[in-house]
């Protein structure tokens, strides 16, 4: 199991205790000893599938941002404090 693989199994089984696996099987429509099975059996295959696909489970809470972005962003923030610390200290830069 590669590294991405167990993560999403980690984050999965997470999100099923948080939920409970008796509410998931309900919400799911199936038993809770199905939903066992399922988690036993075919949880870890399905991680190993999403890992060789390059997918990650993440919180429905997490957002993501494109990497160009973040790199644009990253940019903007360097300059921005590069400027800043190239200006001269004065009171009225500093509030006073």
């Amino acid at each position: 199991m590669t590294e991405l693989s167990q993560r999403n199994q980690s984050c999965m089984l997470r999100a099923l205790a948080a939920v409970t696996q008796k509410r998931t099987a309900e919400i799911v429509g199936i038993s809770e000893t199905a939903l066992s099975r399922m988690k036993d059996d075919d949880l870890p295959r399905l991680c190993s599938l999403l890992a060789a696909l390059n997918l990650a489970v993440t919180p429905e809470s997490y957002r993501t941002i494109d990497p160009e972005k973040l790199r644009a962003l990253t940019v903007l923030a360097r300059e921005s404090l590069d400027t800043a610390l190239q200006a001269p200290l004065d009171s009225e830069s500093m509030g006073l």
